[in-house]
């Protein structure tokens, strides 16, 4: 399969001896056409060499051995290696369309005409590492890191999970969606690397669907889209979830319930804003029950299994009410990183909101 972009097959047979680097390499020295690796799961990925097209490279858990595989036993790879196209090139018809590294091992991206990330397929993805925080029972805390220290972001990662923090949630504001500008994927892999729990961020942007398959690489467990801002939501919930990621939809105090009734089978859970995005330390806004009610309501109707999950002007006044209305993914920022006691703030929130259930 020709990819556009690529070479002739004929001009195929440069840096024939190249192999893999090492994991988190942003691109290989030797000339490969992948320029970035993926995390799935406790599973790293290695590089493809466009040197060697009847090949490509896995590795196993950190540390593992290497290992070549032929084009024909590409399937025996643990994980499956597959190929993702950046925004702008097409893969089998479809820009950004997940295809198995076998079907794809020849028809490789040059360096100077494409981005790729290699990741771990959708359906081979192990959701391990956040199953037991995201599908568990009982409502869960997710402390926002937008008021922390950034200029000790690590030490205040720490601090939270010391504190009982079992996820972690980071808010990406493009100043075009919302008026504030705070942080991109770099900061977001920074907290990835340093993070033992899992992570979500809530793009509050224009045109996510251009950055969704970046912030899948680099690790992120849940992506928030707002439907406000997507022209083919069910698109980029797949995409999301063929990167590896959870893929939920969020949306703003104004916006109906019924924007996402659409798409509710094809995200993983719905992120209701309880205060206006973009700006933190807001008052808790009503609405938000009446639509959590309807989600949790919609969800029991259509056998789904979709989570719930909450933003903006939690407190230990208001936690109680979201979830009695059936949030189970809570999402606190002044509550926690204002208290002064992460641990305490914390405990106190998450008892509140499993003593009304």
């Amino acid at each position: 399969m020709d990819v556009p972009g690529g070479r002739a097959p004929e001009d195929r047979g440069r840096s024939a001896a190249c192999g893999p680097r090492s994991v988190g390499d942003r691109r290989c020295q030797d000339g490969c056409g992948i320029q970035r690796t993926g995390r799935a799961g406790a599973w790293v990925v290695g590089l493809l060499c466009d040197g060697r097209e009847e090949q490509h490279t896995g590795r196993g858990r950190p540390g593992g051995r290497r290992r070549r595989f032929p084009h024909d036993e590409a399937h025996k790879s643990k994980p499956l290696l597959v190929l993702r196209t950046a925004v702008g090139e097409r893969v089998d018809g479809e820009d950004g369309r997940v295809v198995p590294s076998r079907e794809t091992c020849g028809a490789w991206l040059p360096c100077d005409s494409a981005s790729a990330y290699l990741v771990k397929s959708a359906a081979g993805r192990a959701f391990d590492r956040v199953s037991a925080v995201l599908d568990g029972k009982g409502p869960v805390v997710l402390p926002a890191l937008l008021l922390c220290d950034f200029g000790h972001l690590a030490h205040e990662v720490d601090r939270l999970e010391q504190a009982g923090a079992v996820a972690l949630h980071l808010d990406v504001m493009d100043g075009r969606f919302v008026p504030q500008l705070t942080y991109g994927d770099v900061v977001v892999e920074a907290v990835r690397r340093a993070a033992r729990v899992p992570i979500e961020v809530h793009l509050m942007v224009e045109e996510p669907e251009r950055m969704v398959a970046g912030y899948a690489a680099v690790g992120v467990d849940v992506i928030s889209v707002h439907v406000e801002a997507l022209t083919d939501p069910g698109r980029t919930l797949r995409e999301i979830a063929g990167g590896g990621a959870r893929a939920h939809l969020a949306l703003s105090p104004g916006t109906p319930v019924e924007s996402v009734e659409p798409w509710l089978d094809d995200c993983h859970g719905v992120l209701v804003m309880s205060v206006e995005p973009g700006f933190g330390g807001q008052r808790f806004n009503p609405v938000a029950l009446e639509k959590l009610a309807a989600l949790a309501a919609l969800r029991e109707a259509r056998g789904g299994t979709f989570r719930l999950a909450v933003d903006g002007g939690i407190s230990t006044e208001t936690i109680g009410p979201v979830a009695a209305a059936g949030a189970e993914l809570i999402v606190a920022g002044s509550a926690v990183v204002r208290s002064g006691d992460y641990a305490r703030s914390i405990a106190e929130l998450e008892a509140i909101a499993r003593s009304v259930l």
